[in-house]
Formats: C-alpha cells, sequence, structure tokens
C-alpha cells in the first residue's frame, strides 16, 4: 500500500468531496441521470475504500453529519454540552 501512494499520491479528499455531493445531489440542486448517479458512486465507494484512509472515512462521517444538521447548535445541545462538561 506504501508503494501505491508513494506513486499515485497521498491525498484522495476530492473523492470523499464528491462522493458527498452526489449523495445530497438534490440538496446542491445537481441534474445527473441515475445510471450515472449510481456508476460514480459505486466507483467513488470502491476507491475510498481501497484507500484505506482514517481520514477520508471521519471526513465522510463529519461531512454527511453536517448535512444532515447534526452540527447546528441549538439552546438544548448547548445545555446538554454545559452538562457533559460538569460531569
Amino acid at each position: 500500500m506504501n508503494v501505491i501512494r508513494g506513486e499515485a499520491g497521498f491525498f484522495s479528499d476530492y473523492e470523499v468531496y464528491v462522493l458527498i455531493i452526489l449523495l445530497f445531489y438534490e440538496k446542491f440542486d445537481i441534474e445527473i441521470s441515475k445510471f450515472k448517479r449510481i456508476l460514480f458512486i459505486s466507483l467513488l465507494s470502491f476507491s475510498i475504500f481501497m484507500y484505506l484512509s482514517r481520514t477520508n472515512f471521519l471526513q465522510f462521517v463529519i461531512l454527511i453529519l453536517g448535512l444532515k444538521g447534526y452540527f447546528i447548535l441549538t439552546k438544548n445541545r448547548l445545555v446538554f454540552f454545559h452538562l457533559q462538561l460538569l460531569l
């Protein structure tokens, strides 16, 4: 794996971003056929999985949680975080 990364490069952040955009294409108002979307999603998913990078998996999870709205601060979440700090 180390030799492949040395030849091909060490970063593949763009793949994660493109995969997220394809998964949330309606939110970004992107028009793409279902066949192309499924093809690109499967290719990018396989590529990201084969890259075997914890950073890519963390980026993927953080971006999905952000787009789903889990990082929006509300009064209840601030109270919850404050109580967690006190414990």
